[in-house]
Parts: C-alpha cells; structure tokens; sequence
C-alpha cells in the first residue's frame, strides 16, 4: 500500500520551471533572514507575530505576513539591503484565481534583474512561494538563468536523452533530487537518479484526471504529476515498509514484525 508523504510544486501558468518552496518556520531561518524578520516586525506594517519565511532563492527571501488582524494577507520579497518589495490583499474570497504576485529589481555583477514571487497553497493549505528572476540587460530572457549550477548540469544530461531543456519544468525537489517535467515533442516526467548519470522517465499524458496521473516509480517511491489550471503539480508518494514474518517450523508458530513499530505480534 501506498502512504501519501509529500506533496509538492503546485505550479502557476507565469512560465515553465518555476521552482516552490514550502513555509519554515523562525528557528530554520539564517542569521541574515532574522534580522530582517526583526526589521519587518519593527515596521508596524504588519499584525504583531504573523510574518514567516516561506522561500529562498537568488539571494533574496520572500514572506508571508498579515495586515488588520489577518483581514488582508501580504507576500514580501526581501533582498540584503534593498528596500522590501510587498503586495496585500483581502484574505477572504477566491480572487478569480489570480496568485498574490511581487516583483522587486535589483543590480548584481553590472546586470539588471528583476525578481518576481507569486504565492499558491499547495494540496494541503499550506503557504508556498514561486520564485523566478529575469535578465532585463541582455534584452531577452535566457530560460537557463532560472536553475542554479547544480540543476544546469541535470539539463545537460536530460538534454543528451534527445530532449530540448527549453521545454522542462523543475516539479520540486524528493530530499536533493530535482524532479523534471518535459513537455516538447512528448510529455515526461524525468529524474536522474541520485548520485549516478542513469535518467529514468516515464512519458505519457499529463491530465487532470486524479484516477490518471502520470507516474514514475524509482524505488520505494512513485512521482505522481496531475495538470490543474495553475499548471503542473507533483505529489510525491512512498511505500509502506513490509512486514517481517518469522516462524518456527517445530512449533508451527509465526511472528510477524511490523518495520514501523517493531511489535511483535
């Protein structure tokens, strides 16, 4: 049987590969985020304890936080000492669909970037951030500029499989292994398997149908991709651990070990 244990990546319709990332709570915060949490809590724009760090990336940070006693809900975009970028609305009401969306623009290394955060609640409630920067110096945008290193190397090798990385979407993340979403010339959900080069996938059709969700097993674990009107999102599902049975063939008495508890029974 399978136990639902994680999901993640609800992705909005502003572009593919749009990385998410769940809230964290103040102790999980660096030194650098719990200043400006402290700054941010100073300013008295905000209900007294409602701010929290829900992403980071690109050296920047973003927040959600509350105004009049959680009537409006806020999301800020911090980035070391530049003036906080923020956006609020009613917390009540669906708003027609439209995510909490803002931008901040910054210089680093002579290029002009701008920054833009958009925040969902994934299957569960929970606040997620979608974060995503653009080059505006080199008057076009370069679909590579949105993975880090690490993640620039895993297109290469899916890359090599005959696929164009212009058309892969980073779902979100199984511990440290990045799992991909390829819609080009076929729709497939990818993954190189930890610490090797191996590529494993599985193509198909990507619906909104929750009885036909494309999947691909590795492991104990199945990648399960659903399409929604905010775009793809990744559940993450992992096998119960067996039950172990021993017996005594003289006796004829078994025993079995549950994995999870180890009680004997």
């Amino acid at each position: 049987m399978l136990a639902l244990v994680a999901a993640v990546a609800l992705l909005v319709g502003l572009g593919a590969g749009w990385l998410v990332f769940a809230g964290a709570d103040r102790t999980t915060m660096t030194a650098a985020q719990q200043e400006v949490w402290s700054d941010l809590e100073a300013s008295g724009d905000y209900d007294a304890g409602s701010i929290q760090v829900v992403g980071a990336k690109y050296g920047a940070t973003t927040w959600t936080a509350t105004q009049q006693d959680a009537k409006r809900t806020c999301v800020i975009l911090t980035r070391k000492d530049q003036d906080p970028a923020a956006a609020c609305r009613p917390s009540a009401g669906d708003h027609d669909g439209f995510d909490l969306q803002v931008s901040l623009d910054y210089t680093e290394d002579g290029d002009q970037y701008i920054l833009f955060a958009a925040l969902v609640e994934d299957v569960g409630g929970d606040p997620v951030t979608v974060i995503q920067r653009q080059n505006m110096t080199d008057g076009g945008w370069d679909w590579r500029s949105q993975y880090s290193e690490v993640e620039l190397a895993q297109v290469d090798l899916l890359e090599q499989t005959g696929l164009d990385g212009e058309w892969l979407t980073l779902l979100g993340y199984d511990g440290v292994m990045p799992i991909w979403l390829y819609q080009g010339d076929r729709t497939c959900l990818m993954v190189v398997v930890h610490d090797t080069t191996e590529v494993a996938q599985q193509c198909g059709s990507l619906t909104t149908d929750p009885e036909m969700p494309l999947q691909l097993a590795i492991g104990d674990a199945v990648y399960s991709a659903l399409d929604s009107h905010r775009g793809p999102s990744l559940t993450i599902l992992r096998s119960s651990p067996p039950t172990q049975v021993t017996c005594d063939a003289a006796a004829g008495d078994c025993a079995s070990i549950d994995d999870t508890t180890g009680e004997i029974d």
